[in-house]
């Protein structure tokens, strides 16, 4: 989603971009308000062991070309109407969940806009995307409790649907997060509160997350470039280098 805010410099790391191989430092995000019905922010449910380690442009080809796209585009069925996007949801006692567009067309720095992207429905999960004055967010809502999670961006499924990771979004905006969440999703679980639970957030200042994609339903693959070659350009005045370099992460 688009930001309104210019971009502010950070400050460059001080060390050189190098291999992370930590275990899960999960942090508890704030929650917000930004529908009509108040996210719920998820903290880790479980520990859990993993390890990052080298890969390379090889197998993350590979593993692109045999990954299949979960997303339900429905963006017709779905539409905004007044500036409103509503969801049905599975359930009597609270049949809808809306998202409100806020002071759109004007420089106000409360300014909301909402997006809805599809669903994934073999984990019962609407798929939207917010933009906001200073940043931008994704969010999966479920299907029949209406319960809001927040992403830092685009939700990617495992194959067989045990988990959901998603990168950061575009990095160089000042006390941005810049790294990956993982969670973890308990089918079948339906009550007040969300199936998904956050296993593992990576918010880090060695490597920037371009784009992500699961080798297999316990392993991803991470294609970075390097913080420090991309403060290097910046402070040159030139585009930052799409110099890839490959990572796995391999849960336990």
């Amino acid at each position: 989603m688009a930001c309104h805010r210019q971009h502010e410099v950070k400050h460059p790391p001080s060390s050189a971009a190098r291999i992370v191989e930590d275990s899960s430092k999960a942090t508890t995000p704030v929650a917000d308000s930004v529908t009509r019905a108040a996210p719920q922010a998820e903290t880790p449910q479980a520990e859990v062991v993993y390890t990052i380690s080298r890969a390379n442009q090889q197998a993350y080809t590979q593993a692109v070309r045999n990954s299949i796209d979960p997303v339900l585009y429905d963006t017709t069925v779905h539409q905004k109407q007044n500036g409103v996007i509503r969801l049905p949801l599975a359930n009597s006692a609270k049949p809808a969940i809306s998202f409100a567009d806020t002071l759109t067309g004007t420089d106000d720095t409360a300014i909301r806009t909402y997006l809805y992207l599809g669903q994934l429905p073999s984990i019962g999960q609407y798929v939207l995307g917010g933009g906001f004055w200073e940043h931008g967010e994704y969010y999966l809502v479920d299907q029949h409790t209406g319960a809001v999670t927040t992403l830092w961006g685009v939700p990617v499924l495992s194959p067989s649907g045990r988990f959901v990771a998603n990168p950061s979004m575009s990095y160089g905006m000042e006390g941005d997060r810049n790294g990956l969440q993982v969670w973890v999703v308990a089918k079948g679980k339906r009550n007040a509160a969300s199936p998904l639970a956050k296993i593992i957030e990576i918010d880090q200042q060695v490597w920037i997350p371009e784009a992500i994609v699961w080798e297999n339903e316990n392993t991803l693959l991470i294609q970075t470039t390097s913080v420090e070659d991309y403060w290097k350009a910046v402070n040159d005045g030139k585009e930052p280098p799409k110099a890839y370099t490959y990572l796995r992460l391999k849960i336990n």
